[in-house]
């Protein structure tokens, strides 16, 4: 008679496979992670050349506000608008004459009407001595206006606009610089987490918009002196 063999009690692997298969899959979702994202994630090339071509456009429309000024010379009403009118010498009560008075262009003239006739020669004596070389008329119709002819530009007068126009450009050019230096440091500061060739991409990019706009201006100026000659 053979001894009596014990019982062993039953092993499934099912459970155990099944927290295996379990456990394999959540391993195997996460095998496929990407890398880090690098530092320069937050550096998004479209973006900052975005940036820049923003400030150069605003550098543009203030060269070209500044041109217009220029151009327009002593018939832009801002001359006189600026200029000092002393209303009460006594109380030493000193205004800007746009704040007395309107003035508009008309032909090759200035009209200048004062709100109030107790101001009417106090904006007259203001006009007469400021160093702009105009004579102011009292209207014969109208208190209240005073015709301002301009003097004829000269050649000398002409010269004078064009160096100023230059200097306009000059300062444009100067933001230009500016606005590209700004945004190089920019990408300077994200280089060392970018492939080289991405680095040379976005370089070429922004030289070629810098490039592109320092032509622009300078072709503004050109066209601004020609028409004040």
């Amino acid at each position: 008679m053979h001894p009596r063999l014990p019982i062993l009690p039953t092993i499934t692997t099912r459970t155990y496979a099944k927290k295996a298969k379990k456990g394999a899959d959540k391993f195997a979702s996460r095998a496929p992670e990407p890398e880090a994202a690098p530092k320069s994630a937050g550096y998004d090339a479209d973006v900052e050349l975005s940036k820049l071509e923003g400030e150069i456009t605003k550098i543009s429309e203030r060269l070209q506000e500044d041109l217009a000024k220029l151009r327009a010379g002593s018939t832009d009403p801002s001359v006189l608008g600026k200029l000092d009118v002393v209303i009460d010498k006594a109380a030493h009560t000193v205004v800007q004459l746009r704040e007395v008075a309107h003035v508009v262009t008309k032909g090759r003239a200035l009209a200048v009407t004062v709100y109030e006739t107790t101001n009417v020669k106090k904006v007259i004596s203001a006009i007469q001595i400021a160093d702009l070389n105009m004579q102011p008329v009292l209207d014969a119709k109208n208190p209240q206006l005073v015709n301002v002819p301009l003097p004829p530009p000269t050649k000398e007068s002409r010269l004078e606009v064009v160096e100023k126009m230059v200097a306009a450009g000059n300062k444009a050019q100067d933001g230009l610089r500016n606005a590209r230096a700004k945004t190089r440091k920019g990408l300077q500061s994200a280089e060392r987490d970018m492939r080289p060739d991405d680095v040379k991409k976005v370089t070429k990019r922004l030289e070629d918009v810098v490039k592109a706009r320092k032509t622009e201006l300078e072709s503004v100026v050109e066209k601004a002196k020609k028409a004040a000659m």
